[in-house]
């Protein structure tokens, strides 16, 4: 149900569509009006009927619905300030703007053939945006220039907090980090993507000719728990923080889209490509440490960062593949994680990540 803010769009839509009309004939003619059932409404008329079935209608003067919110309804039939018949025109778009605004309905301009061959035929759930989007290209156009900037801002986001997290969980940074130590780590990280896995520190085995040294100060080897893909700390952090540890985060505002597999319908995963987006910049971070010493971006390229990208949605595509019920298990274990099936909880810390799974004692048998 627009608002005002909502019907300044609409006018501007229709002036853009509907100017070039007005300039050259003066008159808007109002043919018919359409509406869509709502739930109620629906019941109450026969299974055969359009409107039972959840598509579009003619109204004319016999209809009686109702259209705003509870304490502001108004009739949609007769459209104030408009008539029909053979006077049928409204020549300002003003008035077209507040007939829209007084009965809580939207334009969309489209051709006559366009919406009796598509939208009219289409369920009401879908044919806004999906059918719109398969027989409107300039539609798709506008769309996509609403949607990349804000990909954009998410995508720098994720950068700004995932960096500190990243340095953090490999211990590249502070007094104890050396060069060699730095690119030893981050090379076993980023083969065969063993950065998505959990990192267990063990205690490298002391060498013959510094035994003493390595006694004081033991030498940590890195290890990753490769039963539990998507699960390191930096991503696990990441997610709940910028999609979900406020109301007005994405994961938060369409939690209701999130779905299981058919065999546990109500054991809700993550999309794949919210997961397979904070990972690939948790890459980068670590490609930036591929000398022991950071290097801003520019040793990869976009197209690199793409196509590592798309690798790791088939990872998540290729552990389904091999056993769907064992991937459902760790990737719903990953919602549960990330606090997208409770309250809003603060930023994990690297090691907490490890408490909300409960792994205890890291499985030997799946360090590698």
């Amino acid at each position: 149900m627009p608002e005002a803010r909502e019907a300044k769009c609409s006018f501007i839509i229709c002036d853009e569509y509907f100017g070039p009309i007005l300039v050259k004939d003066g008159a808007l003619p109002l043919e018919r009006i359409d509406i869509d059932a709502t739930e109620k409404e629906q019941k109450r008329f026969p299974k055969s009927h359009p409107a039972h079935q959840g598509l579009p209608y003619a109204i004319d003067s016999s209809c009686t619905a109702k259209r705003g919110t509870n304490k502001s309804q108004g009739s949609v039939y007769p459209p104030p300030m408009c008539t029909t018949g053979k006077k049928k025109a409204t020549n300002r778009l003003g008035e077209l703007a507040l007939i829209q605004f007084l009965t809580h309905t939207s334009a969309h301009p489209m051709s006559r053939a366009a919406y009796e061959s598509s939208i009219k035929v289409v369920n009401k759930e879908a044919q806004h945006i999906k059918e719109r989007a398969r027989i409107d290209e300039d539609f798709c156009l506008i769309i996509a220039s609403l949607i990349f900037p804000r990909v954009a801002i998410l995508c720098n986001d994720i950068v700004k907090f995932i960096t500190p997290k990243t340095d953090d969980y490999f211990k590249l940074t502070g007094y104890s980090s050396t060069k060699k130590d730095n690119r030893e780590r981050v090379e076993k990280a980023l083969q065969d993507y063993h950065f998505i896995f959990p990192v267990v520190w063990k205690k490298a085995a002391a060498a013959a000719d510094g035994a003493a040294d390595d006694a004081a100060n033991p030498k940590l080897e890195i290890k990753f728990q490769a039963n539990l893909p998507f699960h390191s700390g930096p991503i696990i952090d990441t997610i709940n923080e910028k999609f979900f540890s406020k109301p007005r985060c994405l994961g938060r505002k369409y939690k209701k889209l999130f779905k299981g597999p058919d065999s546990h319908p109500n054991e809700f995963e993550l999309p794949d490509t919210m997961v397979a987006l904070v990972a690939v910049y948790f890459w980068a971070r670590l490609h930036g440490w591929s000398s022991g010493r950071y290097v801003d971006a520019g040793g990869y390229t976009q197209a690199r960062l793409e196509t590592t990208y798309r690798g790791l949605l088939k990872f998540i595509t290729d552990m389904r593949n091999d056993d769907e019920e064992q991937a459902h298990r760790v990737l719903h274990k990953l919602y549960l994680a990330v606090g997208a099936d409770q309250a809003p909880v603060a930023a994990l810390t690297t090691g907490s990540a490890m408490k909300v799974l409960q792994l205890g004692v890291a499985d030997e048998d799946a360090l590698v």
